[in-house]
């Protein structure tokens, strides 16, 4: 029998007590699988000079490919067996709910440094998302983008339609995304 930690907002799910499940490890380690109720965000720290994480599940989210000491990725609701890489001791902790964008200038934003997945996002009018990376690689990739970006620019733009949007971010260093909701 599989034991699995269960997400949720307050008190209890059928019995099983809440949980946000917590692990450390050092260097490479395979976690127990555990089950996300709702959306949450895996917030991760490493004192390696890189963490990553893979997914061995049905969902695309959960994955993060970092060089930074610190980050988050989203985490849409189901089940996660996730595999660490890192060359150092790290911890991760699932915490209920998601990272809300910050406002900054009439536009919404995110930053960090790596690869991480973004929560939903609603544009409601067409417009531009605008990044900038410094680093030598930025990638964004997402179902609902008409063309996904790659590049070795600095920054740029790609034009968004009206919806719910997912996204993921590959990087080799800090960056940041903004639009108009």
């Amino acid at each position: 029998m599989k034991l699995f930690a269960v997400i949720v907002a307050a008190g209890t799910l059928a019995g099983v007590a809440v949980a946000e499940p917590t692990f450390t490890g050092a260097n490479g380690k395979t976690l127990p699988p555990f089950l996300v109720a709702k959306p949450s965000t895996l917030v991760w720290s490493s004192r390696g000079m890189f963490f990553q994480t893979f997914t061995s599940s049905l969902t695309t989210t959960g994955n993060v490919n970092s060089q930074a000491h610190a980050g988050w990725s989203y985490l849409a609701p189901g089940k996660y067996a996730l595999e660490v890489v890192s060359n150092g001791a790290w911890s991760i902790h699932v915490r209920a709910g998601v990272i809300a964008p910050r406002r900054a200038g009439g536009r919404l934003a995110y930053s960090g440094s790596g690869g991480a997945t973004l929560p939903p996002f609603v544009v409601r009018r067409a417009g531009e998302l605008a990044w900038t990376c410094s680093c030598h690689l930025f990638q964004l990739a997402g179902d609902e983008l008409r063309q996904n970006v790659s590049s070795q620019a600095h920054g740029g733009t790609t034009r968004l339609q009206p919806g719910t949007y997912q996204l993921n971010v590959n990087s080799d260093g800090p960056w940041s995304i903004s639009w108009r909701p």
